[in-house]
């Protein structure tokens, strides 16, 4: 299955509010931890976004479409 993105540049009010999110857990669908790589699917305002963290905290943000 392949799966379309399209990457979102989030200023740092929408970042909190990601992490706001990530920490609710609220929608949070599947995360996983490929070594140093963690990616995070979550579903927010009936969209899915996927969230990778890599080991330098570069944190990429990306919708879903399908």
């Amino acid at each position: 299955m392949s799966v379309e993105s399209e990457k979102i540049i989030l200023d740092e009010t929408q970042m909190n509010n990601v992490i706001n999110l990530l920490r609710s857990a609220k929608g949070l669908m599947e995360m996983t931890s490929l070594g140093n790589l963690i990616k995070i699917t979550v579903l927010f305002d009936e969209k899915q976004y996927l969230i990778q963290m890599t080991e330098n905290e570069t944190i990429s943000v990306y919708r879903l479409t399908h």
